[in-house]
């Protein structure tokens, strides 16, 4: 096998339950993916709120279901084992989605097709994608870290905004030591999904005796421009910021990094 992948080490920092598909594309392109979680999904300290959400939706008191993140449908779907309640009772929801991953996560989870998905795969186009939404009753789990921006913009546009936590995002464990190694410059490539996986990479390298210059030579690449945002306010320099929030988008714009490493060199 050739590429510009092939024998690179590249650390991927996503929760256990969905590094698999970024895994599995690095080892297609023949790099050496390295776990090391820096963050990891727990359900809500209190799951009255979404249990109530959702007996709602059940009832049909809702109309729209608007899923950001995959974690959301798995959330979901776990409430609703644990309530004894079908998926198949919230059929009745229009489902808007963030991205594909997340439009597939729906529909294995839920059985819920989308029926809108933005082009830009992130949560701000959705309120402009479902267009006047006056007296929609619309149900919006989201991570404890959410911000409220965008349950204020659904709410603008005239929604009845119903935000839950479906899920926490915690700080990960397990995976390697990973500062002995980025001092060797055993690293090539860092890889991050999330503002939380920045934040508690960094974490984690403290932890370890080191701090964000221990991440000087190794690219860094992210998925999305708010995990981009958040690495620069973390003193980071990102080299990589994949156009589309997918593994396969993130994948290719390492390749184009490692083919021609003088725009990265350029960004750090």
């Amino acid at each position: 096998m050739a590429g510009p992948l092939v024998g690179r080490c590249v650390v991927v920092t996503r929760a256990p339950s969905q590094a698999g598909p970024l895994v599995d594309a690095l080892r297609r392109r023949g790099a050496r993916p390295l776990a090391y979680p820096c963050i990891d999904i727990a359900p809500p300290r209190d799951c009255g709120p979404l249990d109530r959400l959702l007996m709602a939706a059940a009832r049909g008191d809702a109309d729209w279901l608007v899923l950001t993140s995959a974690n959301a449908a798995a959330s979901l779907r776990r409430r609703l084992d644990a309530l004894g309640l079908a998926p198949r009772r919230l059929a009745g929801l229009a489902v808007a989605t963030v991205g594909p991953s997340t439009a597939g996560a729906a529909e294995r989870e839920l059985g819920l097709g989308p029926h809108a998905t933005p082009s830009v795969y992130v949560a701000d186009a959705l309120p402009d994608l479902l267009g006047p939404l006056s007296g929609a009753r619309v149900l919006l789990p989201q991570a404890d870290v959410a911000g409220p921006e965008l349950a204020s913009s659904l709410a603008a546009a005239g929604a009845q905004v119903s935000a839950v936590v479906a899920y926490r995002t915690v700080p990960g464990r397990g995976g390697p030591r990973l500062l002995g190694r980025l001092r060797r410059r055993q690293i090539d490539a860092v890889t991050l999904a999330s503002p939380s996986s920045a934040r508690h990479l960094v974490a984690r390298l403290h932890e370890e005796g080191g701090g964000v210059e221990d991440l000087d030579d190794a690219l860094l690449a992210c998925i999305g421009p708010r995990t981009r945002a958040e690495v620069v306010r973390l003193g980071l320099a990102p080299a990589v910021v994949a156009p589309r929030s997918t593994c396969s988008a993130l994948v290719a714009e390492l390749e184009h990094a490692f083919a021609d490493p003088r725009p990265s060199q350029e960004t750090r």
